[in-house]
Order: C-alpha cells, then structure tokens, then sequence
C-alpha cells in the first residue's frame, strides 16, 4: 500500500524521498544494470579502430593507464 494522505499532506521538501518514506535508495538492485559481457572479436576490433582516431585518443589514454593498473 502507498503512503498514507497525510504523509503527502505534510510533505516536508527538505527531507529526501529516502527519508521521508523511509525506504534506502543506495542499496543496488541487479535490475538496473546490464552484466557485463565479453565482447566479440568483431566488437572488439571496431573499437580499438575507433580508438585509433584523433577524436578518442582522451579515451585511448584512460583505457591504456586502467589496463596498466590491473
């Protein structure tokens, strides 16, 4: 059942939804995100040919140094 009348009556904006319904919003439900896959090598190959351009070398320079992390 929703909340009751006068809970939205006296519906105070300073308060966030989180507290005020008291429902926790920073738990992650699996729902929301897709799992990651592997890519194909099709996938794969047209993404680093796109990496090559001089429009995506910012992203080419954090993929290297995230890979260099691991």
């Amino acid at each position: 059942m929703g909340p009751s009348i006068n809970q939205l009556n006296d519906f105070d904006e300073s308060k966030s939804l989180e507290e005020h319904f008291g429902v926790d919003m920073s738990e992650k439900h699996g729902s929301m995100h897709e799992p990651k896959r592997k890519l194909s090598r099709k996938e794969r190959r047209a993404f680093n040919k796109k990496l090559k351009k001089p429009k995506y070398q910012n992203l080419a320079k954090k993929i290297i140094e995230s890979k260099n992390k691991k």
